[in-house]
């Protein structure tokens, strides 16, 4: 105290009255022990524990260690979050929680789920309205995935989920107008995988294991190619288990122009643009089939010689009309016998080649 907050003289007390006053300093200074430490530690104060105010202000903290192992652990005993960053500002690029590592070996951020088998992750990321996780990389992959387990058959290294009426699990851009780059790229190195499999698992409906769209005037939907200079390899191949499937099926869905539901295309000087074969030793079976609706159709068409090393076989069936320039062989009973004849017809009459004995 100053000079100016004494108070008047006293007089002299007796022994009780100073015993009295000790005990009651004794109390004041256990009170004052037993009072909450200051409700806030600004900057350039000690960093108080159980404080849900510290304040820092517009200081920044920085701890700085030479140890080899961790610099700064927290360990969460409850139920709760062991570490939590929060940005308020509601605009600009702003991070919850930033890690670097300048090491080429190192990882910026790294995070383990040591737990049992269950639903629970190493990293979890909910964007909300906005994208999840964004990874970039200057010169190597942005997103790697690797599933190191061998106890169980089906393991995935990525995968992705959408609940969307018209979402995509997975989905690859190539935003580079190379021509080489891929959308979506598989490798697999097993004898027997595949790079990219599909599968629609819903039991009815049109759906599609693997589907390929292009809007190039000269683009292909889906490309297969197969590299091996040995061997019987196919660039495609479909494979249908149903009793009326359908290995491979092409569709021209063009309601006019000269379109192919299915092009094959050989350039081996004893190559085949279309082969087909029927592997049953029984029943009527089809190497190649073709069909049409149009009165004025070919179920097969040459541009070229037609050649068979077995024979031609004609049914019988009911006379076709006559065509100006062109000739039509067919086969159809006789009126009278009942006996196959061969016949020729033209736009100006029919000629008989042939009779069953």
């Amino acid at each position: 105290m100053n000079e100016t907050t004494l108070g008047p003289a006293t007089q002299p007390r007796s022994r009780r009255a100073v015993l009295a006053a000790a005990a009651g300093g004794a109390a004041a200074i256990a009170a004052a022990m037993a009072r909450p430490a200051p409700t806030e530690a600004a900057a350039g104060a000690a960093l108080i524990i159980g404080n849900t105010t510290n304040n820092a202000g517009s200081s920044n903290t920085i701890l700085s260690t030479t140890s080899s192992v961790v610099a700064f652990e927290l360990i969460q005993n409850g139920p709760g979050t062991a570490l939590m960053g929060y940005v308020t500002p509601a605009t600009g690029g702003t991070r919850g929680v930033y890690g670097r590592s300048d090491s080429p070996n190192g990882d910026g951020v790294q995070a383990r789920n040591a737990g049992i088998a269950g639903n629970g992750a190493g990293m979890r990321a909910f964007g909300g309205s906005n994208i999840g996780v964004i990874a970039t990389s200057d010169t190597t992959t942005a997103i790697k995935g690797s599933a190191t387990s061998t106890a169980q058959a089906v393991v995935e290294g990525i995968r992705g989920e959408s609940a969307a009426e018209l979402g995509r699990g997975v989905a690859g851009y190539a935003t580079n107008a190379g021509q080489s780059a891929l959308g979506v790229y598989g490798e697999t190195a097993a004898p027997s995988g595949a790079g990219v499999s599909g599968y629609a698992s819903h039991l009815t409906g049109q759906n599609y294991g693997v589907r390929g769209s292009s809007a190039s005037e000269a683009g292909t939907g889906v490309l297969g190619e197969s590299f091996s200079v040995a061997g019987i390899w196919a660039g495609v191949q479909g494979n249908s288990s149903s009793t009326n499937g359908q290995g491979v099926k092409g569709w021209a869905t063009a309601a006019t122009g000269a379109t192919v539901g299915v092009y094959g295309r050989a350039n081996s000087a004893s190559g085949k643009g279309i082969h087909g074969q029927a592997t049953s030793a029984t029943g009527v079976t089809y190497g190649v089939h073709g069909q049409v609706t149009s009165t004025s159709g070919y179920g097969v068409f040459s541009t070229g010689a037609m050649s068979t090393d077995s024979w031609l076989e004609l049914p019988e069936r009911t006379a076709p009309s006559g065509v100006a320039d062109k000739a039509r062989i067919f086969a159809r009973a006789n009126g009278g016998t009942g006996k196959t004849e061969l016949v020729a017809i033209f736009g100006g009459g029919e000629i008989i080649l042939a009779t069953e004995p």
